[in-house]
């Protein structure tokens, strides 16, 4: 089977380097806020996992508590029409949100944190 330069191009920026040898970009998504009543408020966070349903946030929430820094909540995007678990609360200081991301990072189980910024 062969493989296409966009199929090599994007497993090297999933292993973390690029066409010319360089680290990838971090992770870092804006949204717009919703309306659902769970919708997380405006600001920025780090986001641990994403779930399709609240349950699975609910469970991970449940398990991980422990493990987790700036008392972990969960809420809902509409844009993107999943639950996310995060650290709370949010953060202006999106330089803090890194930090506290690359803390998680140290943990197996939240090595894919990233950001996401809420927005109007």
């Amino acid at each position: 089977m062969k493989t296409s330069i966009f199929s090599l191009l994007f497993s090297l920026i999933l292993t973390g380097i690029n066409a010319q040898n360089q680290p990838k970009v971090e992770r870092h998504e804006f949204v717009a806020r919703g309306n659902h009543q769970n919708e997380l408020p405006m600001g920025t966070y780090v986001v641990y996992a994403a779930f399709k349903t609240e349950e699975s946030a609910k469970q991970l929430l449940a398990k991980t508590e422990s493990l987790l820094s700036k008392n972990p909540t969960y809420g809902y995007l509409s844009i993107k029409q999943y639950w996310v678990l995060v650290g709370s609360p949010a953060t202006d200081d999106i330089e803090s949100a890194k930090l506290l991301r690359n803390d998680m990072r140290k943990m197996q189980i939240f090595k894919d944190a990233w950001l996401l910024t809420v927005h109007q």
